[in-house]
């Protein structure tokens, strides 16, 4: 029987219209009668993480502005009765709180999944919208209710977190209680709740930055009206720990004329070694930035994909929306495509640095182009550097699982690429598939994967298959390899059998935690170097299965 994954509430079909891939849905609730300041609602959960304190500010009282008009407070609809008391535990808390610690803040509940590119749009817009309202009587709390099964465990959820660079409190909400009580009709969906426990709005979709900052200046003018805003700092507040090792979250590794480049994502910067580990040379100072220049001085935000070609390294400069180019002789960092704004589904083509990319997740070089999946939008676009443009290739952005012709197609969070120069392979994450695009006339086909809510680890025939939430690949000859991420394994698709299997990733423990691209070592077509992700590592992987995974050290590295 086909290990087979399908969403437990029937309402959550309605996600696609929604989270992962929809625009911004707002409406607004109503009715309830307005109470006596106290809780806002009931919480409950224990630490489930190993947080460290994080030092809070104190709210500095200010004059609050009125830029929107708000459902009156007698039609605004009470949170559950239950509150956040089903959850199973926080992480980012270092005790366990209350609705008391939160009396006279207002709230921003977030309901997430990891792996959802719209959630880790919103996460970073949350998190910019936290810090710039860090000394205002306010509180952003997530709410983890996955979509996939492997993303359930809180150390799961810890790693996206860390990943993401999420510092607010988040409950996990495994068994899915809070997300049916809140009537979460798909990820992401935010709720902003007012100092009583009252809904002022519920959000789907990716709002920005100035819109929350609108509602929520507008709710902490109407509390502070009435009066009771928080005036201490919250005492509960951690950050998880980080483990500092030499590489943390690399997602990509691609083979150079010298060695391998690798997309030391969670540090903001890209490591190249020599073709033993040892680090040659580093790209960005490791800070979160956009800074062109030199080695020293360049800085990344979370870079994932890799495209070589001649002496110029592309690099997919993921939360920043752009693609930078590296001059490995000159040792330079460029900016060559992208605004550095997140931008929408793109259409038509245009200048390179004019055309706003979303989370470009993998690059891949094709004769003169580099080809970029392009995640945020479930798109597929072309990079012409010598022309210095940006066009649409494949994908509607639509979130699905439809083929057909280039404008027709629809995709779902391409993640990692991968091409014999006649065809191009696409790990398609949020659907677990593998397509194939007809370079030549941009038709698209599905090779292995069902739908955006069915997923599994089976191998067997293509069509039968099963993966979850891939996000990597690497051609040799007939052979398509994956990084079935969420399954944790690396599998392999026969392009002439079209036969699917497992060559990696079986046991207890498995020697793999999610990893996020591969690449075939060019001196010995029998091994792989795969990027373990969240085992914040390299591993050398026997494409015969006869060997166990041999973990890659990469040496002379240090945490930046």
């Amino acid at each position: 029987m086909r290990a087979i994954r399908v969403w437990l509430f029937a309402v959550l079909a309605a996600a696609l219209l929604l989270g992962c891939g929809s625009s911004s849905d707002e409406k607004e609730t109503k009715k309830t009668p307005s109470e006596p300041l106290g809780a806002p609602f009931a919480i409950a959960g224990d630490p489930v993480g190993d947080a460290v304190p994080i030092a809070a500010q104190k709210p500095v009282p200010r004059e609050y502005g009125h830029p929107v008009e708000l459902t009156k407070p007698a039609d605004r609809k009470q949170a559950p009765e239950s509150g956040l008391t089903k959850v199973g535990g926080w992480l980012n808390t270092t005790r366990a709180f209350t609705g008391e610690d939160l009396k006279g803040r207002i709230l921003i509940l977030d309901f997430w999944t990891a792996g959802c590119i719209n959630c880790i749009h919103v996460a970073a817009t949350l998190e910019t919208f936290a810090h710039k309202h860090e000394t205002d009587p306010i509180l952003v709390l997530g709410v983890h209710a996955q979509k996939f099964s492997a993303d359930a465990p809180p150390e799961v959820v810890r790693e996206q977190m860390e990943e993401l660079g999420i510092t607010h409190p988040v409950a996990i909400d495994s068994k899915h209680q809070e997300f049916s009580d809140w009537e979460a009709p798909g990820w992401p969906t935010l709720f902003v709740v007012d100092a009583h426990g009252r809904i002022i709005k519920q959000i789907g979709g990716e709002p920005s930055v100035e819109y929350l900052d609108n509602i929520v200046e507008s709710a902490l003018h109407e509390q502070a009206a009435e009066g009771g805003l928080a005036t201490e700092a919250l005492d509960f507040l951690g950050r998880e720990k980080d483990p500092s090792a030499p590489l943390s979250s690399p997602e990509k590794v691609i083979p150079t004329a010298t060695g391998y480049a690798i997309a030391d994502s969670g540090h903001d910067r890209v490591v190249l070694t020599d073709d033993s580990g040892a680090t040659t040379d580093v790209i960005g100072d490791g800070t979160e930035g956009t800074t062109d220049g030199d080695y020293a001085t360049a800085r990344f935000f979370a870079p994932k994909g890799l495209a070589l070609m001649g002496n110029v390294l592309y690099v997919g400069d993921t939360a920043n929306h752009l693609i930078r180019a590296v001059d490995l002789t000159n040792k330079t960092v460029t900016t060559v495509a992208g605004t550095g704004k997140r931008g929408g589904v793109l259409h038509d083509g245009g200048k390179a640095l004019e055309t706003s990319l979303a989370s470009p997740w993998d690059l891949l070089a094709v004769d003169t182009r580099i080809f970029v999946a392009n995640a945020g939008t479930h798109q597929v676009f072309v990079f012409d550097p010598a022309a210095a443009t940006v066009e649409p290739f494949a994908g509607n952005g639509y979130e699905g699982l439809v083929d057909g012709t280039a404008d027709e197609v629809r995709m779902a969070q391409p993640s990692g690429l991968a091409s014999d120069g006649t065809y191009l392979y696409v790990a398609d994450a949020e659907s677990s598939s593998i397509r194939k695009i007809d370079i030549a006339t941009g038709a698209v086909t599905t090779l292995v994967g069902q739908g955006l809510f069915v997923w599994g680890a089976e191998d067997g025939p293509a069509a039968s298959a099963t993966l979850q939430h891939d996000q990597g690949l690497a051609l040799d000859g007939q052979t398509l390899y994956i990084a079935d991420t969420y399954n944790s394994k690396i599998r392999a698709l026969d392009l002439s059998t079209m036969m699917v299997s497992t060559i990696a990733g079986d046991g207890s423990p498995p020697p793999f935690f999610y990893p996020g691209g591969l690449t075939v070592v060019p001196s010995d077509s029998q091994m792989l170097l795969v990027a373990d992700t969240n085992h914040d590592t390299l591993q050398l992987v026997d494409v015969t299965g006869t060997k166990e995974p041999v973990r890659w050290d990469v040496t002379g590295l240090s945490p930046p």
